[in-house]
């Protein structure tokens, strides 16, 4: 009988090593992948930030002189001014940032300019922004690329 206990006490103490062994790796993988999604946010946000920092700044249109100044970022919104030789009220701004390229939308609102606006790439690889100018009193869209100078 004493035997068997002995055992018995053995093989659920053996039990008992192998669960907790099991639940100590089960844990430490958890922590693993809740660690390495913290450091790609964190990558993703510095991405995030990098590419804001490189768009700040004024950019010229290559066929004229047209100037978009990108002042500062905010949650969904840009600071932004617009030149056409003369200052160009600017109404409303959008931002998002998909795939690792930033988006824009610039709405102006002035004379000859009512529902004009522009939607903007940035992409990176080219330090451009490229996308395309709708002219609200013609409802007319033009192809339109802006180089960075200042």
């Amino acid at each position: 009988m004493r035997i068997k206990s002995y055992f018995k006490i053995r093989f659920i103490g053996s039990l008992v090593i192998v669960f907790v062994t099991i639940g100590i790796a089960l844990l430490s993988g958890c922590h693993q992948k809740f660690s390495s999604g913290k450091v790609q946010s964190e990558t993703a946000l510095s991405e995030s930030e990098q590419l804001q920092d490189d768009v700040i700044g004024k950019w010229k249109r290559t066929d004229g002189d047209y100037t978009i100044a990108i002042i500062a970022f905010n949650d969904s919104t840009i600071e932004a001014a617009y030149f056409n030789l003369q200052p160009i009220n600017v109404s409303d701004t959008k931002w998002k940032q998909k795939d690792g390229y930033l988006y824009f939308l610039i709405t102006l609102h002035d004379v000859n300019y009512q529902g004009s606006y522009y939607s903007l790439g940035y992409y990176p690889e080219e330090q451009r922004l490229f996308g395309f100018y709708h002219l609200g009193s013609t409802g007319q869209r033009f192809e339109v690329v802006f180089e960075k100078f200042q």
